[in-house]
């Protein structure tokens, strides 16, 4: 409870609103759009991203907040997709061609910036450095040039990733389920009181282990996913 006092010395009580706790998966998301440091998904400390040096102090920090002041990562993969020319090679062998265009070599690639209405061609590293930007992120915008459409950048598919569902027959569906009954379960010896009725398997055994039991007994070659 906080407490206010008012002009005439009486103390109001007003209760404290609860703050809406950010989910840590939107945290990382802002951090990385906006190059702050932060900690990845994987506990490891991300540095806030640097500029590049080559160039002006007034350039580069107006191209670096420019890049990191757009909404998110959509719109910045949208503006270095327009900062990249592509040129296809030509005479590829015919063997394996969908693998081959899905690398970046496979093409030529021309890199430039923006400033004061000019266009200034760049290498490489510049265009990494200027924006702040990994290797790993330019070469996704690349292959996705490459892939999809000239100029057409890609989404920030992050988090939206849904599998679509398949349906297998209820025969097999049985079959998994009646198999992972087979295996004799036991009750917690930390629970039994307050879940006499929940029972565990053996901790020693894995579903890798039972997958690999399924397939010769019931002479089934299911995959790993599905069972």
């Amino acid at each position: 409870m906080e407490h206010i006092v008012n002009s005439n010395s009486q103390t109001q009580y007003v209760p404290r609103h609860k703050l809406k706790k950010i989910p840590k998966a939107s945290i990382i998301k802002m951090a990385k759009i906006k190059g702050k440091e932060h900690i990845n998904h994987k506990g490891k400390f991300i540095e806030k991203r640097d500029i590049e040096r080559n160039y002006s102090k007034e350039t580069r920090v107006f191209l670096f907040e420019q890049f990191y002041d757009m909404k998110n990562k959509n719109e910045q993969d949208a503006h270095l997709s327009g900062l990249i020319t592509l040129y296809e090679i030509k005479r590829r062998r015919s063997r394996g061609r969908k693998l081959e265009a899905a690398k970046p070599h496979s093409a030529r690639y021309e890199f430039k910036i923006r400033f004061e209405g000019k266009e200034i061609e760049v290498c490489k590293d510049t265009l990494l450095g200027i924006h702040g930007i990994t290797v790993g992120s330019l070469i996704r915008i690349q292959n996705h040039l490459l892939l999809v459409a000239r100029g057409t950048s890609p989404r920030d598919l992050r988090g939206k990733n849904k599998q679509k569902s398949v349906n297998y027959s209820d025969t097999l569906v049985n079959l998994i389920k009646n198999h992972i009954k087979s295996f004799e379960p036991r009750q917690s010896r930390y629970s039994r009181r307050k879940n006499p009725l929940r029972f565990y398997l053996s901790e020693a055994l894995t579903i890798k282990d039972m997958h690999s039991m399924f397939r010769p007994e019931y002479l089934m070659n299911i995959p790993y996913k599905i069972y």
